[in-house]
């Protein structure tokens, strides 16, 4: 398989997923794929990221992040699932005013409730933490089925002659396999997901 990778690829700090597991979930023994395999670890992990809109689902902590008020008691961050709020500071012309006497009520992976009003007026710098300490075995497997699609074109599935995730084909050893990717994917990825059937 030749493999092309066009424009720049931006690394990330961490790798969601090793070689070794990526060969796990994808039944590939041997080291004939293994630097196509961490090329691909890098390019899908990006491909991922921008996908959700994150710049990393690894845990770090955001420094100065901007947001509009919402109008309401909460802030929808840019990255998730966010585990804790340090600073806000309400942005002005000259200078930014940290508020204080604040709480967080309730977190709900993206938009945080706190006891303050956020007027739709001003913007927002907020110092948050987000992300998983531990990347979940699903964003691995989907990660993994990402890469098995570069590695390879063909569907294995009856029935189904292309399954593709973000422009990638899939490939499935078996029906049960098929059928827990594609929970995985449907709950985490499902609106880049396109399937075609045969005859269809």
């Amino acid at each position: 398989m030749a493999l092309t990778i066009s424009g720049s690829v931006v690394t990330t700090a961490a790798a969601y997923v090793t070689a070794a597991e990526v060969k796990s979930f994808l039944g590939i023994s041997g080291t004939a794929q293994d630097t196509v395999i961490g090329y691909l670890i890098t390019a899908m992990q990006n491909v991922l990221n921008n996908a959700l809109g994150v710049d990393s689902l690894a845990l770090d902590t955001y420094t100065d992040e901007r947001m509009t008020g919402s109008n309401d008691y909460f802030l929808i961050m840019k990255h998730y699932p966010v585990v804790g709020v340090t600073v806000l500071k309400e942005l002005g012309t000259s200078t930014d005013t940290t508020l204080t006497g604040w709480t967080v009520h309730r977190y709900e992976t993206k938009r945080v409730y706190f006891d303050t009003f956020f007027s739709k007026y001003a913007d927002y710098l907020v110092t948050y933490s987000a992300g998983y300490s531990t990347i979940p075995t699903e964003i691995k497997m989907a990660l993994s089925y990402m890469i098995g699609g570069a590695l390879s074109d063909d569907a294995k599935m009856p029935g189904v002659s292309s399954y593709s995730i973000l422009g990638k084909s899939l490939t499935f050893r078996s029906p049960g396999e098929y059928r827990i990717v594609d929970d995985i994917i449907n709950r985490y990825l499902g609106q880049y997901k396109h399937i075609t059937i045969r005859g269809v």
